[in-house]
């Protein structure tokens, strides 16, 4: 979002204090959302979703690996390892936690639920496009839960209760990957 308003904006008009508004705002937006994400995969990890142990033959990435990927898009190696170091502490100290007797919950805002529907059908896009770069796998089962990458991706994205709600968001995503196809070939 950032980047488009700097296209489209003229910069010889734009006064210092909001060129500097701006950029806070950008960065604050880019922490919430890296946060978020960090979150979302510890949770993921804690509850037993994304596991370490199912490297695909495709790309030769275990889960872990590709929902950091998925998240991050391509950026340096650097990047990849302070997310996921950040992601490894976090995983650490909230593990901690519950071994003391502790909870870990993590309260979850109230949304639009019309916002809800645009960013899922965003994110089956975003998975189906992944699915086709073979960037994220459906084919490393883990031993672990018995999950594929795609699967264990679903399961923390779309906060899936049960195996039969993440089906159906595979069947979405499988769907558009299909379509896709067929349109490169006809």
């Amino acid at each position: 979002m950032c980047l488009y308003f700097f296209l489209y904006f003229d910069f010889n008009n734009m006064s210092d204090d909001i060129f500097d508004n701006f950029l806070k705002d950008c960065e604050k937006k880019y922490e919430e959302d890296r946060e978020d994400s960090i979150n979302r995969i510890v949770s993921g990890m804690l509850d037993g979703y994304i596991t370490l142990d199912n490297p695909s033959p495709i790309n030769g990435m275990d889960t872990f690996k590709q929902v950091v990927l998925f998240q991050l898009g391509d950026v340096e190696e650097s990047e990849y390892r302070s997310f996921s170091l950040d992601i490894v502490n976090l995983f650490q100290e909230r593990y901690e936690n519950l071994e003391k007797g502790g909870t870990d919950c993590v309260i979850e805002p109230i949304y639009d639920l019309s916002e809800i529907e645009k960013e899922s059908k965003k994110l089956i896009s975003k998975l189906a496009k992944s699915v086709l770069r073979e960037r994220v796998t459906d084919d490393n089962p883990s031993k672990f839960n018995n999950l594929t990458s795609l699967e264990q991706m679903i399961f923390i994205f779309f906060d899936c209760s049960n195996e039969i709600e993440m089906l159906i968001v595979k069947n979405k995503i499988l769907a558009r990957v299909l379509d896709s196809l067929l349109r490169i070939n006809s």
